[in-house]
């Protein structure tokens, strides 16, 4: 369990917790790694990339590579 001592984060364990979220008119960010990416894709409406110009070692597919 994380602990993030911030009123305006909230963590979710379940794709089933996003619902209030799909239809909200308020602006709402994803942090997470290739799997987290890959299963929320279909979900957005506008992605802000942000390309770091530097090789690293990867764990697995990245999706947003493939944009």
């Amino acid at each position: 369990q994380m602990n993030i001592d911030d009123e305006n984060v909230e963590i979710l364990d379940d794709i089933s917790k996003l619902d209030k979220y799909i239809n909200s008119d308020e602006e709402c960010f994803v942090i997470g790694g290739a799997t987290i990416y890959k299963l929320l894709m279909p979900y957005a409406n506008k992605m802000y990339i942000t390309k770091i110009n530097q090789d690293f070692e990867e764990e697995n597919d990245d999706p947003i590579k493939r944009l």
